[in-house]
């Protein structure tokens, strides 16, 4: 499986339970990285009313690496 379409070329799993099956795994490639990001102090300030700031920050490390990763697809998650 080419690095570039790696993500893509996965099989489709239609049962949240099958991503407990070892059959399922797959080794990503080694030229792949996991990028976390985290916002310091969200919660404080979710609490004093910036909830809109703190998704817009959120939702912009998402965006650069995605701007990054141009036309490769690559799965990302956005929660807090």
């Amino acid at each position: 499986m080419a690095s570039s379409d790696f993500y893509a070329a996965l099989p489709l799993l239609t049962d949240l339970t099958e991503i407990t099956h070892a059959q399922n795994f797959v080794v990503v490639p080694a030229d792949w990285f996991i990028l976390i990001s985290d916002i310091i102090g969200s919660t404080n300030a979710i609490a004093a009313g910036g909830y809109k700031d703190v998704n817009l920050i959120g939702a912009c490390s998402i965006i650069s690496i995605l701007n990054i990763a141009k036309e490769i697809e690559i799965p990302f998650i956005f929660g807090g």
